[in-house]
């Protein structure tokens, strides 16, 4: 009897012990990999990365994401706007959504992008291969791709950063399950994965909701100012009528800060250093302050 309580002690804090990891497990997105690509038309694209203190092996799971209707138009998935990657068996991707079992069955099926509201996007995906049939967690504590997103811009003009972001609001948050049980089929009725109920969002300028740099031209509009050339291939020079020293500052379109120019009088500002793609050159003189676009090719 002794014995029988010994053991049911054990059991106890065995059970207490799964509970309180299950109530710590959390997981974490970010973008990274922003880029502008094409040549015309153009495309906003990057990487979800995610990651987690806690490894495990991912289930299903939702995202939502809001964007810029100045930059992308409204209604991008209804309008054929945006594509990601999933279930590209053999490719040696590095994403998780292109993960296979045996080479030969995606992991993740059941892909669905729609229009939550005019300016809100939503992706989903189901998983077919249970627990046993995923060889080891493909989340952990280094982050790690999880879908390739590519968006059409409408507007080149009005790109500005943070055009982007996750909607991390109820209730649209707290939709990541831990994976199903089931070798190999996924038995997603009989062993159910548990609810990520902690998540977090990480947004290009950080912060919880869409944030961007101030685009709108004030004063300095007035005044005949341009950058030249544009696209420039290794640096450009800021033509304008102002006379009183201008300082500059660029930042790529994830709201890096790339370079800072103090005092900027008339010489050519160096960009070989940069990579490709679309920059917001912001211009500060005598109060006032506009932001360019700059194309380094």
């Amino acid at each position: 009897m002794k014995q029988f309580y010994k053991m049911k002690k054990a059991l106890l804090l065995a059970m207490l012990f799964i509970g309180v990891s299950i109530q710590a497990q959390e997981i974490n997105f970010y973008m990274d990999n922003e880029q502008v690509t094409g040549t015309g038309p153009f495309y906003y694209e990057f990487d979800v990365m995610i990651t987690s203190t806690v490894d495990f092996k991912l289930g299903s799971g939702q995202l939502y994401f809001n964007y810029s209707s100045a930059v992308f138009g409204t209604n991008i998935s209804t309008n054929g706007g945006v594509t990601y990657s999933h279930g590209i068996i053999g490719a040696g991707s590095p994403y998780i959504l292109d993960q296979d079992f045996s080479g030969a069955l995606a992991i993740y099926n059941n892909f669905i992008q729609n229009d939550n509201t005019t300016t809100r996007l939503s992706v989903s995906f189901g998983q077919v291969i249970g627990d046993g049939g995923i060889s080891a967690n493909n989340v952990t504590s280094t982050p790690t791709q999880l879908m390739h997103v590519s968006m059409l811009i409408a507007d080149v003009n009005q790109i500005v950063a943070g055009m982007v972001c996750f909607e991390t609001n109820a209730p649209f948050d707290n939709l990541f399950f831990t994976t199903c049980g089931g070798a190999p089929t996924a038995d997603c009725t009989g062993s159910p994965g548990s609810q990520i109920t902690v998540d977090t969002f990480v947004n290009p300028l950080g912060g919880g909701a869409c944030s961007t740099l101030s685009t709108p031209d004030t004063d300095l509009n007035t005044i005949a100012l341009k950058l030249y050339p544009n696209p420039s291939p290794r640096e450009f020079v800021i033509e304008s009528d102002i006379t009183s020293p201008m300082s500059v500052t660029m930042h790529d379109i994830s709201g890096k800060q790339v370079n800072y120019i103090a005092n900027y009088e008339g010489d050519a500002i160096d960009v070989s250093q940069l990579q490709a793609g679309v920059y917001l050159v912001s211009i500060e003189a005598e109060g006032a302050k506009t932001v360019k676009r700059l194309i380094i090719q």
